[in-house]
């Protein structure tokens, strides 16, 4: 237990400004040591300035498309990890990780058929997206509904392999972007829904009611995952509550207790 297992880097792409996602190279033998599932994170351990730091970063790679392990995480200020791995990792380093742990994640099941509706803000993407792409490969007979809130569109991560899932699974998952500053004209954020590419602001207990009145359920057996700052999470909770969803339905995890991700 809390053993730690170098793994090279295999991959530093930067995705946003200010955000990186590092893949991680798992040898053979340690495939079923560091096997997860959709929505959990990894550990991380470094010595800087002399001293040991420990992080933990949701992984965002699915465990049934990616071989690699991938974490995203942004660029804090004054924080030593983010500084240290979006400044100075590099392709064939290796480093110190935990296997996956987290109690927020989703159970696919090939046969399942249900309606999942996931709630992110910001870099509360990163588990989301990963039981987004699980789910949507392997439980063909669910769908999907999600939104997905930022400050500006440049800051949207992963947005073009989220366009490429609403491409190829259209007809089961539907996408709603909403920005709190947003570059676009003023005009295009009042077209017509259909013609709408991102509503404005945040994601607040009023969008979160149209949103589920928009977007009713297509199967009764229903999920709710919500990732992402402490005020979006209650929020979410408090209007999904309000309309008699059961708490144990109900899952989220905050990224607001730390700069870094840092798991409960």
């Amino acid at each position: 237990m809390n053993k730690f297992y170098q793994l090279k880097v295999l991959e530093v792409k930067k995705e946003t400004q200010d955000c990186v996602s590092v893949s991680f190279d798992v040898p053979y033998e340690l495939h079923e040591t560091f096997n997860y599932k959709p929505g959990q994170y990894l550990t991380l351990k470094f010595n800087l300035n002399g001293k040991e730091i420990r992080r933990s970063y949701s992984l965002c790679s699915s465990p049934v498309i990616e071989k690699s392990l991938r974490i995203s995480l942004k660029l804090v200020k004054n924080e030593l990890v983010s500084n240290h791995i979006n400044n100075t990792i590099k392709v064939g380093d290796f480093i110190n990780v935990m296997p996956p742990d987290g109690r927020f994640f989703v159970d696919v099941k090939k046969e399942n058929s249900k309606t999942y509706y996931l709630f992110s803000a910001g870099s509360g993407i990163t588990p989301i997206f990963s039981i987004l792409k699980t789910v949507l490969l392997t439980e063909e007979c669910s769908y999907v509904y999600m939104i997905y809130g930022n400050r500006t569109e440049n800051s949207i991560l992963f947005k073009k392999e989220l366009d490429k899932l609403i491409e190829k699974y259209g007809d089961r998952f539907i996408l709603e972007y909403t920005l709190s500053h947003p570059n676009s004209n003023w005009n295009d954020l009042w077209k017509p829904s259909k013609e709408q590419i991102f509503r404005k602001g945040r994601i607040d207990t009023k969008l979160v009611k149209w949103f589920i009145n928009e977007f009713p359920l297509y199967a009764k057996n229903a999920e709710y995952y919500i990732c992402g700052p402490e005020t979006m999470i209650e929020n979410t909770k408090k209007t999904l509550k309000a309309i008699d969803v059961p708490n144990e339905r109900i899952f989220f995890e905050s990224f607001e207790r730390t700069n870094s991700n840092d798991s409960p």
